[in-house]
């Protein structure tokens, strides 16, 4: 006898060498991007304030030509003559021609404007300024700001409005107040425009691993363009390390590594350990691959008998497995079934039972009183036929092939057949009508499922009626449900007994042994047995105005599998 394998201790094996894999793995990756993550700090801290450093140099050099732009005495003397209003066109020209030669040793610089308290101002290029005097000046609000320093530049917000909008290349502005030599006095303002020359030197390509900006003291990044902006932002909601450096007051750098770089790194050491572990790896999968097979055989034996299950045959020896917990199941298994087979013939004759309880006894005997009757008189001996016929294929097709499901065909015949020999009964108190598409006449029901609804409206209303009582069954299609409506035009139902027949078509309803001859249990038997058909597909409803009782029968046909063919 072979050995049983002991699936548990298979399974802990094989995670266990996983585990051991991954924790390894997760330590030395962790290690290293620890690691990696001081050294880079350190970088960057240093490669920032090497940039600060440059930078620094660069604006100082700007500031230097600007003291020497507006210190200059010509230049002094010709804004008092403007202030003054006393300017020639040709001192003024001479003035403009000495800031620009001042002015144009720095490549950054892409104008320099100074204006007077009164008159035009003076600049490098005519084409980028939009203010064109002090008035205009003084309209905005970061005037006061440059009108209250008393040394030094500050930085003008970005929309400022003193270069015109609409160019190219962006830029950043600087600005003071600028004061006699000999006194205190104003007479006038300076701007420096310093375009992106400044800082393309140090700004590094797209795929660099870092990026430096130089940023006002909000932290908005300066001369930058639109697709150079998105990236900074990319990298502040990103970049795993920051590092800054101030410049002066009003400017910093700020230095961003790229984390994706890092994480780079880091899983380059975790594939290193991967393929060092590579045998273990191997070792596992041979395990796993014949664990699985170990596995797979019993499994696959279990399922098929479990199909043959499915189609109905019980009678089936369960194969006994090697692998403990799938033999254990096996043998579980057996006991269910044949616990199910014993409950299943149970409910074959409880079914059966049920099926005849269908045949009404007081029916049946008046239905054979009335055949005596007519096989008596010889004139009605035909008709008298007629009822037998129609009598053996009612019984028939109620007692035969009870587990077999029927069709909506099969079903509208043997209500034909029930109501042909209510009609010798009852004789002209009832009219039918039925107006079902041939398309839903092959859909399948459980057996008997119209016979209870018909025989309802008989007892209920032709019983009670004298006059002429209309049945009629309607059948429809829509968004793939199937509506069967039955009607009749005369009924007498009380307001609580229409709440406990609606209460019957619950899925919590079960009857009690009092309620097993109320009101509505043939239509509770119907409701249950569609239940079972077609489970939450299926529902029952019911509609009760003006003496119009009305039944509707709801099938879901495309979210099941069962359908109509």
């Amino acid at each position: 006898m072979k050995a049983k394998v002991n699936l548990s201790r298979i399974t802990f094996i094989v995670i266990a060498q996983f585990v051991i894999l991954l924790i390894s793995s997760c330590i030395i990756g962790i290690t290293s991007f620890y690691s990696k993550r001081d050294s880079i700090s350190e970088m960057l801290k240093a490669n920032t304030n090497q940039v600060a450093e440059l930078l620094g140099k660069d604006l100082n050099s700007i500031y230097t030509i600007a003291d020497n732009s507006y210190l200059n005495i010509s230049v002094q003397q010709a804004l008092q003559r403007d202030n003054a209003q006393e300017s020639s066109v040709y001192e003024k020209y001479c003035t403009h021609q000495l800031l620009e030669s001042l002015s144009t040793s720095h490549p950054a610089i892409s104008d320099m404007i100074i204006y007077p308290l009164i008159g035009e101002p003076y600049h490098i290029q005519n084409d980028i300024v939009g203010i064109q005097n002090c008035y205009e000046l003084r309209e905005k609000k970061w005037f006061k700001q440059i009108s209250k320093l008393e040394s030094g530049f500050t930085l003008l917000p970005e929309e400022n409005g003193l270069i015109i909008k609409g160019i190219e290349r962006p830029y950043s502005v600087f600005g003071r107040t600028i004061y006699a030599s000999s006194s205190r006095k104003i007479i006038g303002y300076q701007f420096l425009v310093v375009n992106t020359k400044w800082i393309e030197t140090v700004s590094q390509n797209e795929k660099a691993v870092m990026q430096y900006y130089v940023c006002d003291n909000k932290n908005i990044p300066l001369l930058l363009r639109e697709q150079e902006k998105k990236k900074f932002q990319i990298s502040e909601r990103e970049g795993y390390f920051t590092e800054e450096s101030l410049i002066n007051n009003n400017l910093k750098v700020v230095g961003h590594y790229a984390r994706s770089y890092l994480l780079e790194e880091s899983c380059k050491s975790i594939i290193i350990v991967l393929i060092c572990m590579s045998p273990v790896m191997l070792l596992s999968l041979f395990c796993s691959s014949i664990w699985i097979k170990w596995i797979k055989r019993p499994t696959l034996e279990l399922t098929g008998v479990m199909k043959q299950i499915e189609q109905g045959d019980f009678c089936i020896q369960l194969p006994h497995s090697q692998v403990e917990e799938i033999n254990a199941l096996s043998v579980q298994f057996s006991r269910m079934l044949t616990e199910l087979s014993i409950e299943k013939e149970q409910n074959r004759k409880l079914e059966m039972r049920f099926l005849l309880s269908q045949l009404n006894p007081h029916f049946l005997y008046n239905t054979l009183n009335s055949i005596y009757w007519m096989i008596l008189d010889e004139e009605r001996a035909i008709e008298a036929c007629e009822m037998v016929d129609a009598l053996s294929n009612l019984l028939r097709y109620g007692l035969y092939e009870i587990d077999a499901p029927s069709t909506v065909g099969q079903e509208l015949e043997h209500v034909e057949q029930y109501l042909l020999l209510q009609s010798k009964r009852y004789e002209d108190r009832f009219c039918y009508f039925a107006d079902v598409p041939k398309e839903l006449q092959s859909l399948e029901i459980p057996k008997l499922t119209f016979q209870p609804i018909v025989e309802n409206a008989i007892k209920h209303s032709v019983e009670f009626h004298m006059e002429t009582v209309e049945i009629k069954l309607t059948a429809k299609k829509e968004n793939g449900i199937i509506s069967f409506c039955f009607s009749n035009n005369y009924a007498e139902l009380k307001p609580i007994e229409l709440e406990n027949l609606k209460r019957k078509f619950t899925e919590d309803y079960r009857p009690n042994e009092t309620e097993v001859k109320s009101l509505g249990i043939g239509l509770y038997n119907v409701y249950r047995r569609l239940k079972l058909m077609y489970g939450s597909n299926a529902e029952l409803q019911v509609h009760y105005e003006n003496h119009m009782f009305m039944l509707v029968i709801n099938i879901k046909t495309e979210a099941k599998g069962r359908k109509e063919t």
